[in-house]
């Protein structure tokens, strides 16, 4: 039995209960998940850190004025691209994913100003991104305490104080939009 669980581990467990005892309880983990050949993950995953580095300094955030002029200077952007790139998507550097890689970073380009109009039409202010968590008390069962561990892509904070939290996804498919819409999200 596990202690700790995910929100990624609760809706294997809840939705693909088989899956959930492959990867968890006999650590076999499907392919599709680990492999780094995996253009549509890598994509993701340079995407998250993206974000990461254009509002985080270190452990510090950047104010959003900082955010708005690293995205006037389409410089600043373009470095930390190339960086995020370089650190966890080095495959789409390859000739054979020239496209994927104009793609991405067009995507992520296109969605820093949208992203920012979000959070300042709405009044909020980025307090963290990658927020780790760990051991979380969630629930009880069977008289044993079962916590929660993983990281929240932003958290931020409204003007009432209240804390706001942005679960960002890459792939254009309906999969997560249906999951919202259906009430079935175990990560929101």
């Amino acid at each position: 039995r596990r202690e700790v669980e995910s929100a990624s581990s609760l809706d294997k467990l809840i939705f693909h209960p088989y899956d959930y005892v492959m990867e968890y309880c006999l650590g076999i983990k499907d392919k599709q998940i680990a492999d780094p050949n995996n253009v549509e993950n890598v994509k993701g995953t340079v995407f998250h850190k993206f974000i990461e580095k254009m509002f985080m300094d270190g452990a510090q955030v950047r104010s959003m004025d900082d955010v708005k002029g690293m995205i006037r200077s389409r410089d600043n952007m373009d470095r930390i691209f190339e960086e995020c790139v370089d650190d966890c998507g080095i495959i789409l550097r390859e000739p054979r994913y020239t496209s994927d890689f104009m793609e991405v970073k067009e995507r992520i380009m296109g969605g820093m100003s949208a992203l920012v109009r979000i959070i300042e039409k709405n009044g909020l202010t980025v307090k963290g991104c990658e927020v780790v968590y760990d051991n979380v008390p969630f629930v009880t069962y069977e008289g044993e305490d079962i916590k929660l561990r993983g990281s929240i892509d932003m958290v931020l904070e409204d003007k009432q104080g209240g804390i706001v939290v942005f679960d960002f996804k890459y792939s254009a498919g309906t999969y997560y939009e249906k999951l919202l819409q259906g009430n079935k999200s175990v990560q929101l």
